[in-house]
């Protein structure tokens, strides 16, 4: 009987499978990439000097593990990325403003770092149209983890006053009160620097990414940045369940979900929409469990490898989160580890900044 249960929802999971384009694929690996940099920027203090540009050098990943071919799509050939800092968001840190280089010389606490305090940071693209990007880190401490277990519902309202001028209401509405509080304590930090940046680049285009808690953040800033108008494009990437099913229908109804489904499918940059990526088997986006407190919102891609490389072909688009029965495994004791060397190793090969 459990048998034929895992198998119906496997060929649910199957069923469900749509196609998607390469332009597409190809800002899901660029912005992994960018909401790891969260984790590990402040790591780069002492070495580098972060007024200078973080330089993005993508990699031919080479795929030649058992299952994967060279004709598996990959990425298109893309040249380095110059992604200029605007902020490094600091909780408590009530500064207006972008970025100075004294922002990066913080008190002699911090000269040892081991890990990244920052709470994400803004950075501009300027390639193509432009880009405004706020990345946003991750659990990796006890207090981000207590952010996590905070799954008590509260009403949801947006935390920034001009935001939240501008909202007219969402009846039966509830949010994780974990995340929205988190963002309240860093609400004058994004939304000031972001009204500072889309005033100096009004025509750039806007994203908010982030891992984790980061991307479970991601959707809420997104929210209010959707209000304020700047019609911003949403990646998370594993993150936790935000919202109820009544938050989950505004988010959609305000990220336009639905167009952007007919969107994905069509051979165009996605400027805007809000886009889930999380690993089949993953524990974390099924958090806080079950279906009838917190649900997904979003279009959703599930990576079916466990192993770097990803191609394309290990990237499946399944559609609405609310729509989407999948199986997924993983053990308990799983819940009680994380592989930091897998993220600094990784921001090593990532990060290097331009010639001194």
């Amino acid at each position: 009987m459990l048998l034929c249960q895992a198998t119906l929802l496997f060929l649910l999971f199957i069923c469900s499978t749509q196609a998607y384009q390469n332009s597409v694929y190809d800002s899901l690996l660029k912005y992994a990439y960018i909401s790891k940099i969260s984790y590990c920027i402040d790591l780069l203090r002492g070495e580098h000097d972060l007024s200078e540009p973080i330089v993005l050098k993508p990699k031919p990943l080479g795929f030649s593990q058992a299952g994967f071919n060279t004709t598996d799509y990959s990425a298109v050939p893309t040249e380095e990325t110059d992604l200029h800092l605007a902020k490094l968001l600091k909780k408590g840190n009530k500064s207006s403003g972008v970025h100075s280089a004294d922002d990066h010389n913080d008190s002699d606490q911090d000269d040892d770092l081991e890990i990244s305090t920052s709470e994400g940071f803004f950075a501009i693209d300027h390639t193509g149209n432009g880009t405004i990007i706020l990345s946003l880190r991750g659990s990796i401490n006890f207090r981000d983890y207590l952010t996590d277990l905070n799954t008590n519902t509260i009403d949801y309202e947006p935390v920034n006053e001009n935001a939240k001028s501008k909202f007219k209401g969402c009846e039966g509405c509830k949010v994780h009160k974990g995340f929205h509080t988190r963002l309240g304590e860093i609400e004058e930090e994004i939304f000031t620097t972001a009204e500072k940046l889309v005033e100096v680049f009004p025509d750039y285009n806007v994203v908010v990414t982030g891992h984790s808690m980061g991307g479970s953040l991601a959707m809420l800033v997104g929210i209010e940045f959707s209000l304020l108008g700047y019609d911003p494009l949403v990646i998370a990437y594993g993150n936790p369940k935000v919202s109820n099913q009544n938050l989950s229908d505004y988010m959609d109804t305000l990220f336009s979900t639905d167009e952007v489904e007919q969107a994905v499918e069509e051979d165009v940059q996605l400027t805007s929409g809000c886009l889930r990526v999380f690993h089949n088997g993953d524990y974390i986006p099924m958090l806080p469990p079950g279906n009838n407190k917190f649900i997904q919102a979003g279009l959703e891609f599930v990576i079916t490898k466990e192993d770097l490389p990803h191609p394309k072909s290990a990237v499946e688009y399944v559609g609405k989160a609310h729509r989407i029965v999948h199986p997924t495994e993983f053990k308990f004791s799983d819940l009680f580890t994380f592989d930091l060397d897998k993220i600094f190793s990784t921001c090593g090969v990532l990060l290097q900044n331009s010639p001194m």
